[in-house]
């Protein structure tokens, strides 16, 4: 899913462009909106996506 938010946001494109190699665009959506709708701010989403991307588990 982070892959996904990355790739729209990296390129610009829309969600339902996602190519088919990531998960359904309408599950990799609402995850990003129920990630998002949790941090107190776009910044703190963005800063925290790119941590999950920049060190894995």
């Amino acid at each position: 899913m982070i892959d996904a938010m990355l790739y729209v946001n990296d390129n610009g494109t829309k969600w339902r462009a996602l190519p088919v190699e990531f998960p359904d665009w309408l599950a990799a959506y609402r995850f990003f909106r129920r990630w998002r709708d949790q941090e107190d701010s776009p910044q703190d989403a963005e800063r925290a996506i790119w941590h999950a991307y920049s060190f894995p588990d």
